[in-house]
């Protein structure tokens, strides 16, 4: 009688373990109708796939909460797309900067044209056009 109680407490913890494991988390994300608490579970234990799938849910769904806790986390297409949807008038240097930062080559454009400084402008220029981002190898 023991060995079944130790064993039926066994299989409780294993089942309530893989419930939190990135891949059924992504499994049940695919699934789901509202996916985006599931995805942030994944998101949270650094799963790229999830967080890119997050920040296109939330964008689609036009939802700044989920982007913004993105961001708070150093996700950088979150930041970018948060940047895009800001007001002309808001202050989103830092969403611009920690986009570029994140090696998003739109918004390495865009800081590089933001600068004075024609080295740094230069540097970011560089840094957009060495992924291949035409405009930037324009300019």
């Amino acid at each position: 009688m023991r060995g079944l109680v130790l064993a039926v407490i066994a299989l409780f913890l294993l089942s309530g373990d893989t419930g939190f494991s990135v891949p059924q988390l992504l499994r049940n994300a695919a699934q789901a109708t509202n996916p985006a608490a599931l995805l942030w579970s994944a998101a949270i234990q650094k799963s790229e796939r999830a967080q890119q799938a997050l920040v296109a849910y939330a964008a689609e769904n036009d939802s700044t909460y989920w982007l913004n806790r993105l961001v708070k986390i150093g996700n950088a297409d979150a930041a970018w797309v948060l940047y895009e949807r800001a007001p002309p008038e808001a202050d989103s240097s830092r969403l611009m900067r920690l986009a570029a930062m994140g090696n998003v080559p739109d918004a390495q454009q865009a800081y590089a044209m933001s600068v004075e400084d024609p080295e740094i402008r230069e540097t970011w220029l560089l840094k957009a056009a060495r992924q291949d981002y035409m405009p930037a190898q324009a300019a």
